[in-house]
């Protein structure tokens, strides 16, 4: 198949892939049309088996464009893409009764042509390019300026909670030194009953003391006095025997 050029640009062909057309041009489909870098980025990320081959095909005619024609690939776009039945391979299968089956193992060509843009699309590109990433630079700025509103306001809360803290801080100290000082005079006071439950305990026991002690006063006078009688005594003793004595005397004389 010849191929035309309307415009500059170069092509590549696989041939005799081992994956037949109807699955290889899904793929093609997704790349008609795009430019050389946009066909990479959708090849990269497709699950299709044929991808890979696409994508070794896609290359190729790149690197004809830059080094046969001079193009660069970054101003080339997928012109046109198809995939080709190619031949079939015939292979039999063994089946049931002494059967066989016919296996049809399908090869398709594919070839990508890539085209250069116009001067004109080429400036409306870059215009565009430059568009969007000045777009993309005001939002980019304004998210910057959101966030930093926030944390500004952030910032801001922060702040607010942590005077509230110092006020909280201050008034919980205040109040621990009040309950402090409350402390300190309660064991003051107790201490001070104390003292004087002391002083009283101290001032009843010597009152007891004293009460025992006069108890004891009158025993100790009365057995001094007993002491002290005690030779009266026997003298009158002493006295009674010998008047009892000189009446037997003088009974026995009469």
């Amino acid at each position: 198949m010849v191929l035309q050029y309307s415009r500059p640009g170069a092509h590549a062909s696989v041939r005799n892939i081992r994956v037949s057309a109807f699955k290889a041009r899904p793929v093609l489909r997704l790349i008609q049309g795009q430019s050389y870098e946009e066909a990479l980025e959708i090849l990269k990320f497709c699950d299709r088996g044929a991808a890979d081959v696409i994508v070794k095909c896609l290359r190729s005619a790149a690197a004809n464009a830059e080094h046969n024609d001079g193009i660069d690939p970054e101003e080339t776009f997928v012109s046109s893409c198809f995939a080709d039945e190619g031949p079939t391979i015939r292979r039999w299968r063994p089946r049931a009764r002494g059967r066989a089956t016919r296996i049809h193992k399908r090869t398709c060509h594919i070839t990508i042509q890539l085209e250069r843009y116009t001067p004109v699309e080429l400036a409306e590109m870059t215009a565009r390019e430059s568009s969007a990433s000045s777009a993309s630079a005001e939002a980019r700025r304004r998210r910057v300026a959101a966030s930093r509103g926030e944390e500004n306001l952030d910032d801001e809360v922060m702040e607010g909670e942590v005077v509230d803290e110092g006020v909280v801080d201050e008034e919980v100290s205040e109040d621990e030194e009040i309950l402090e000082e409350g402390l300190d005079a309660g064991e003051v006071v107790e201490e001070e009953v104390l003292e004087d439950e002391e002083s009283l305990d101290a001032e009843e026991n010597l009152e007891s003391e004293e009460v025992v002690e006069d108890e004891e006063s009158p025993g100790e006078v009365l057995e001094g006095e007993e002491v002290s009688d005690m030779p009266a005594l026997s003298q009158a003793q002493n006295d009674t025997e010998k008047q009892d004595a000189e009446k037997k005397e003088k009974g026995e004389d009469s």
